[in-house]
C-alpha cells in the first residue's frame, strides 16, 4: 500500500477544479496562485522574525 502525506492531499486538484486557476482575487488585480505565493512569502517572514526574536540578544549575558 502506498503511503501518502497528508500536505500531498490537501494540496491535489479535485476532479471538479479546473487544472489551472484563472479566477480573479478579492480586489480584482491577482490571480489567485499569486494571493498564494504572496502568503507563503509573508508566512516565511514572519516565522523569520518570531525566530529572531526568541533568539537571546549578543549584549545579554548567556545562561548557563
Amino acid at each position: 500500500m502506498k503511503r501518502v502525506h497528508v500536505e500531498h492531499l490537501a494540496k491535489r486538484p479535485k476532479e471538479d477544479e479546473p487544472k489551472a486557476k484563472s479566477e480573479l482575487s478579492a480586489n480584482g488585480t491577482r490571480t489567485l496562485n499569486e494571493n498564494e505565493r504572496e502568503r507563503r512569502s509573508n508566512l516565511v517572514k514572519r516565522v523569520h522574525v518570531e525566530h529572531l526574536a526568541k533568539r537571546p540578544k549578543e549584549d545579554e549575558p548567556k545562561t548557563k
